[in-house]
């Protein structure tokens, strides 16, 4: 059975011009070595606790297994994609050599699995609310074969049927409160992009007011635009549209 994985480019997006030229996914945890090297997942975490012994035993037990999941579940065939924070897209691939250990292309990120890329990507807004929270796990590697419908309609352009989401038992005990943070982010994110100049001018002002500033709203001006005033420290800001437009 195809599986389906969400792989994390670097903690910044950075590896994705690496990925493509490469035509490769990859993730890092570099101290741990090559997992093939240990008999077992239990010798393999068991070597993460003293590699990364000043890490909390949660972060040491998701890192550790995170890496063997890649080694021992990614498959020939099976689906890969990442998302771009940039562009606010997800790239979809297809698995074309099964994981490896190797330095020679970025020492930091051994971890390789070799990825026939499509070129068309997918814009994050026109996925459901549901999947959103799903695929924005800040795992860096995940099982999401409970999107695989939803992804592909999206990348066809065709309807996707409802989503009865599967919680898997190595996937919840990974679970943390950065992973319920990182969700959370994303999920913010979202709701920000969507405001608009009016609604981002009350956020601003609520944002300075929590910051201890006194602030006062604008009225809308001749060019359009919006802004809020507070004080201490003589702040203004203006915006005619957060999506693109200058500020002053």
């Amino acid at each position: 059975m195809t599986k389906w994985w969400m792989v994390r480019a670097g903690d910044n997006n950075e590896l994705i011009p690496e990925w493509q030229v490469n035509k490769i996914a990859s993730i890092g945890w570099p101290q741990l070595g090559d997992p093939r090297k240990f008999a077992s997942r239990e010798k393999f975490v068991e070597h993460s606790h003293v590699i990364y012994a000043d890490q909390k035993p949660g972060t040491r037990l998701s890192w550790a297994g995170q890496v063997w999941r890649y080694y021992n579940e990614v498959a020939l065939n099976d689906r890969v994609i990442t998302y771009s924070r940039e562009t606010r897209e997800y790239m979809l691939g297809t698995v074309t050599k099964a994981p490896e250990y190797r330095t020679d292309i970025n020492a930091l990120y051994p971890n390789v699995i070799s990825v026939d890329w499509e070129s068309k990507r997918i814009p994050r807004d026109l996925f459901s609310q549901r999947a959103k929270y799903s695929l924005g796990s800040t795992l860096t590697v995940f099982r999401i074969d409970d999107w695989q419908e939803e992804i592909l309609a999206l990348f066809h352009q065709t309807p996707a049927a409802p989503v009865n989401v599967t919680v898997r038992d190595e996937e919840a005990a990974e679970f943390n409160t950065e992973e319920f943070e990182g969700r959370a982010k994303s999920l913010i994110e979202d709701r920000v992009d969507k405001l608009d100049p009016w609604e981002m001018q009350e956020l601003v002002a609520g944002l300075l007011q929590a910051m201890g500033y006194q602030t006062k709203v604008s009225p809308k001006g001749p060019d359009g635009g919006s802004g809020c005033a507070g004080s201490p420290g003589c702040v203004r800001v203006r915006e005619a549209d957060h999506q693109g437009a200058g500020q002053a």
